[in-house]
């Protein structure tokens, strides 16, 4: 019994590979690394020493694949590759992003006393990020949806070093668009006293 339900497993996990390299696009590819983006973010007083769970990103945005996403009518002949899931490349850079504002980040970990941080991806191309923020700790939320958005790049591939950098430099400003809300710096400054016990 045990045998079969190996094999079975070993035959899902041949599907799904074989699923995402059939999706592989036979186009132009610029490859990401989260390793190499560096936040442009300072050092935070309003997060600075606070803790908060980051929870694993959702991706909603059907335009995207496990591990690509696109060049806007391009017709996925370019495409921006993440080594991980691209909900996965998004959370490693605001990972990293909280951490240089100062916060003390739980990695997929919930705490009752620690607010909760997911973020789930409605859109993503090449110059054009929309997400959903929920921040919530017990019984009190905020959740605000957000866009960033660039100008259309139009480099070749031959520019890869630049495609690259614009990629990093629109995470980035997503997570600045979240860091600097002032309804999301309310809510992070108000939730942990609203939690604590009379």
């Amino acid at each position: 019994m045990r045998a079969v339900a190996k094999l079975s497993l070993v035959l899902v996990m041949g599907l799904i590979l074989a699923a995402s390299w059939a999706c592989a696009p036979t186009g132009a590819v610029v490859n990401l690394d989260y390793k190499k983006y560096q936040p442009s973010v300072a050092e935070n007083q309003v997060y600075k020493g606070k803790k908060v769970a980051l929870l694993a990103f959702t991706n909603r945005a059907g335009e995207t694949r496990m591990r690509y996403y696109f060049r806007t009518g391009s017709n996925e002949e370019f495409a921006y590759k993440t080594d991980e899931l691209v909900e996965s490349y998004v959370w490693y850079c605001y990972l990293n992003a909280f951490r240089k504002v100062g916060m003390e980040v739980l990695e997929d970990v919930q705490q009752q006393s620690v607010p909760d941080f997911h973020l789930t991806i409605n859109n993503l191309s090449e110059n054009y990020f929309e997400y959903t923020v929920k921040f919530q700790l017990g019984k009190f939320s905020f959740m605000k949806k957000y866009s960033v958005q660039v100008d259309p790049l139009t480099a070749p591939i031959a520019e890869a070093d630049s495609l690259e950098k614009g990629a990093y430099a629109m995470m980035d400003n997503s997570i600045k668009t979240v860091l600097n809300d002032p309804e999301f710096q309310k809510a992070f400054k108000v939730f942990p006293k609203l939690n604590e016990s009379p």
